[in-house]
């Protein structure tokens, strides 16, 4: 019975670990401004804190999608390198939404993600 017992705990944190693994959030941006051609992707599951997009090439558009997270992610873009919102434009990122740099903006070059609580 203890065998099984253990078994059972082993079996079940497995399965929390793979839940874990799936709430994850995606990242990507793009080099035009309609999220068609592709300079750089990051993905993960854990809070970012603020995030470079640190690319030579600028990055016009930008996407996120964390649709397979149970409660959702908070994903920001900022176009100022520091996820600064007050000297920069910024965006809350949708899931799948196609976000473009703001007029007299360079590009996105920051991002910030949070995981919401449930």
């Amino acid at each position: 019975m203890h065998a099984l017992s253990t078994f059972t705990v082993l079996a079940l944190g497995a399965l929390l670990g793979t839940t874990a693994a799936n709430e994850r959030y995606k990242v990507t941006w793009y080099e035009d401004i309609g999220c068609d051609d592709f300079l750089g992707t990051t993905s993960d599951t854990v809070d970012s804190g603020c995030q470079n997009i640190g690319t030579s090439v600028p990055a016009l558009s930008i996407q996120a999608d964390a649709s397979n997270a149970r409660c959702g992610w908070t994903i920001l873009a900022f176009a100022g390198s520091d996820c600064d919102g007050d000297a920069h434009d910024s965006v809350t990122l949708i899931d799948g939404q196609c976000f473009r740099v703001a007029p007299g903006e360079e590009a996105w070059k920051s991002w910030d993600a949070h995981a919401n609580p449930c």
